[in-house]
């Protein structure tokens, strides 16, 4: 019995191995088959010539069978890319999809990109906030070079409010909207790009004896980048998470800002901005911290 046992789970996991193999090939296909697309679709693009010749209807066929086998390939979603002709930058290290009209952070900062270079395998962008709108600072990035900016974040094909909130996700601002789920969703993002632009947020986490942690993400960006120990202030279970430790207490070395980062959340959760006025040292423990 024990023998027959151990023979099930060697093939149960022979077969798990055998699958994620098989996972693993038809993603490195994905990427391969990506790639490809979006070179020739941009060839075809700048394309001026005659295209009855056999060199064009070769491309034309050969789109044609990339196209075919990424829809037929599991690994694969973007099923929209494939159903259109739009041209496509593909950046096979980061694994992204870039179109115009797609927004992304650059140092910290939003971009819409307006322009795509085949050639170069480049994109130009357009600044979203104000202050580099005034200057004109369009920015030209090469694909390769998207793996060396830690705060690069890339959002596909945006909607009319997203767009508007992401202009903002490096400021104050972001808390000042009302579209929680957006909120939520950008949370960590906002706090890598807030640092990197001199702007210091609170971040909140658990002690190892169960408190609320309450911190300055003055070095999010070097030593606390890990949305995974972080709570997020925006999230239903989180906040509820936070509730109860701040119940066994708070850990905090920034207590004089407590009251800053209690009005940041006024306007978005006045229950964490109620929370964080409650643990204000008051005069009595001021003197006695002096003391």
């Amino acid at each position: 019995m024990g023998d027959a046992s151990k023979a099930e789970e060697r093939r149960k996991e022979l077969g798990r191995i055998k699958t994620g193999k098989l996972i693993e090939a038809q993603d490195k296909q994905r990427k391969d088959n990506l790639a490809s697309l979006s070179l020739l679709r941009g060839s075809m693009l700048s394309f001026t010539g005659d295209k009855g010749t056999l060199s064009y209807q070769n491309r034309v066929r050969k789109i044609a069978m990339l196209e075919k086998s990424l829809l037929n390939n599991p690994t694969f979603t973007e099923h929209e890319l494939v159903k259109t002709s739009i041209p496509f930058l593909y950046s096979k290290d980061s694994d992204i999809i870039i179109r115009t009209g797609d927004m992304h952070i650059l140092r910290g900062k939003p971009y819409e990109i307006i322009s795509l270079n085949f050639k170069r395998r480049e994109f130009t962008s357009k600044p979203l906030c104000e202050t580099q709108n005034a200057k004109g600072e369009d920015n030209t990035t090469r694909l390769h070079g998207i793996k060396d900016d830690n705060t690069f974040a890339h959002f596909s094909q945006p909607d009319k409010a997203e767009r508007k909130f992401l202009s903002v996700i490096h400021t104050k601002e972001f808390y000042r909207h009302f579209n929680r789920e957006l909120q939520k969703k950008h949370y960590h993002t906002h706090l890598r790009c807030a640092v990197y632009n001199g702007f210091h947020p609170p971040f909140f986490a658990s002690s190892g004896e169960g408190m609320l942690v309450i911190e300055e993400a003055r070095y999010w960006n070097y030593f606390h980048n890990d949305s995974s120990k972080t709570l997020n202030p925006f999230s239903d279970v989180d906040i509820s998470a936070m509730r109860s430790l701040a119940n066994n207490g708070i850990e905090t070395s920034i207590r004089y800002k407590l009251e800053d980062f209690s009005s940041f959340f006024s306007f978005c959760i006045p229950e964490l901005s109620y929370l964080l006025y409650e643990a204000i040292p008051q005069e009595e423990e001021l003197d006695a911290l002096s003391a």
